[in-house]
């Protein structure tokens, strides 16, 4: 016989009572006290944030090289080495090769038979500007008044030669033109000398000029001349229809006196395309206020030129020689050398600067000094 609980018996006979239970939840798994290892919160965190950051290292770009780090400079430096070694040994020999060959074709002499060279074909650059000032007027042009023609048998054809001196002013004002054009870079070919007459008796500029042709062309060419008090005008004319078998050559000349008081030339100016314009040393016998000299194709040097405003255009040919300005000095080519010891004057009374323009689209040798 099994006797209940006293205590078991009044148990079963409370009855419910109605409220509220309170249960504490039941202790989560953790670690031991004193455990070294961390809880599962914990090793989750870190793990979330282990995987986190290998990620973040898996995508991250590479580190930005810096410009000028060391194999930089280390190229930089091989190329100018490179770049020094190709100008010694190509460049040098190219500069000393074309200065040999403009030594051994010097310009022609002012006076002589005209001998056609072996031109090459050449672009050609138009827009010469006359900058000259107008003639007196009333002058009458005179044309083709030839003091000497005479005709003889040439290689290939019949060549006439023609020529004619004048005296002329050696004051005032001198303008000298010719109408050749692009069309006769290879037909048209001239030489022109201004310097001093070495005769010291000869009071007047001396003009000449010298004319040799194909015997086709000679009539349809012509020269016009117009002469006043401190006025000279020389005009050239060429036909426009020349066949690739005409030949066209003059020689010009002026020369100036050797008097005891200096020409007065206010403006000199030029306009002559396939010409090669020489001018010697004056020596105080010419003052030139004006100078112009023009003509593509046209090679310039002068010895010694002293003038308040100077200004020499041309194309594919050199300008050399020795110039001083007072005012204003312009030296322009293309495809050509320029190869210019200058002098600059500026007056401490003139409330304007001396300007100087230099322009070449290829080579370029200068030597400067200037005087103020």
């Amino acid at each position: 016989m099994i006797i209940s609980d006293e205590d078991d018996t009044q148990k079963i006979k409370d009855y419910p009572v109605a409220v509220p239970t309170v249960r504490y939840p039941e202790r989560a798994a953790g670690r031991r006290p004193f455990s070294p290892l961390p809880d599962y919160e914990t090793s989750q965190a870190l793990a979330f944030r282990d995987f986190n950051e290998s990620q973040v290292t898996l995508y991250k770009p590479p580190p930005r090289r810096r410009f000028f780090d060391s194999r930089f400079w280390r190229a930089a430096i091989a190329s100018l080495v490179v770049y020094i070694l190709l100008t010694l040994f190509i460049g040098v020999p190219i500069i000393i090769h074309e200065k040999e060959q403009q030594d051994a074709h010097p310009l022609p002499p002012p006076s002589g038979d005209l001998v056609w060279p072996n031109k090459n074909s050449l672009p050609y650059l138009g827009g010469s500007k006359n900058t000259s000032s107008p003639g007196p007027p009333g002058i009458v042009p005179i044309c083709n008044n030839w003091t000497v023609v005479e005709s003889f048998d040439g290689p290939t054809s019949a060549v006439v030669s023609a020529a004619t001196q004048r005296s002329v002013s050696p004051n005032g004002q001198f303008t000298f033109t010719s109408n050749a054009s692009s069309t006769d870079l290879n037909s048209v070919m001239g030489s022109f000398y201004v310097g001093i007459n070495p005769n010291q008796t000869v009071q007047d500029a001396v003009l000449s000029l010298v004319m040799q042709s194909s015997a086709s062309v000679f009539n349809q060419s012509s020269f016009c001349l117009a002469l006043a008090e401190n006025f000279t005008d020389l005009s050239l004319f060429v036909p426009a229809d020349l066949a690739p078998t005409d030949r066209i050559l003059y020689n010009l000349t002026l020369l100036f006196p050797q008097n005891a008081i200096p020409s007065e030339v206010d403006c000199f100016s030029t306009v002559l395309p396939m010409f090669n314009q020489q001018f010697g040393s004056f020596d105080g016998n010419v003052n030139f206020k004006k100078v112009t000299i023009e003509g593509d194709v046209s090679r310039v040097a002068v010895t010694y030129l002293q003038a308040k405003r100077i200004l020499v255009d041309t194309s594919l040919e050199s300008i050399t020689g020795s110039f001083q300005a007072e005012s204003a000095l312009s030296l322009s080519t293309a495809l050509a050398p320029i190869v210019a010891n200058i002098s600059l004057y500026n007056d401490p009374n003139c409330p304007f600067p001396t300007t100087l323009d230099v322009h070449t689209a290829n080579r370029f040798v200068f030597a400067f000094s200037a005087f103020v």
